[in-house]
């Protein structure tokens, strides 16, 4: 049978060879709620709006681009192929019927 996946793992010792990487430019504030209430350290919970269509505020997704860019720079050092799929709006994503 012929795999279509870009990417795909057959073990878990095999030096990585290749993998996805995605971007926060378009990660948007979860919704407020009880896994969100128990995995915020601190009670950080507060920053979270109930409003789930709200974006983070620009200087986080600055920073988190610019974290994911030097990562994504240290796997090429070590010559693992690294794909960057393009940024896709869930503004309208829905389901099958």
């Amino acid at each position: 049978m012929k795999a279509n996946n870009l990417v795909n793992s057959h073990n878990e010792w095999d030096e990585l060879e290749e993998i996805i990487v995605g971007s926060a430019r378009l990660a948007r504030v979860p919704e407020k709620d009880k896994g969100i209430i128990a995995a915020s350290v601190g009670g950080g919970y507060d920053y979270f709006d109930p409003d789930i269509s709200e974006f983070f505020p620009e200087y986080i997704l600055h920073e988190t681009e610019e974290d994911i860019d030097n990562f994504t720079s240290e796997l090429k050092k070590l010559n693992i192929k690294v794909r960057r799929p393009e940024d896709i709006s869930i503004n309208n994503f829905s389901t099958p019927d």
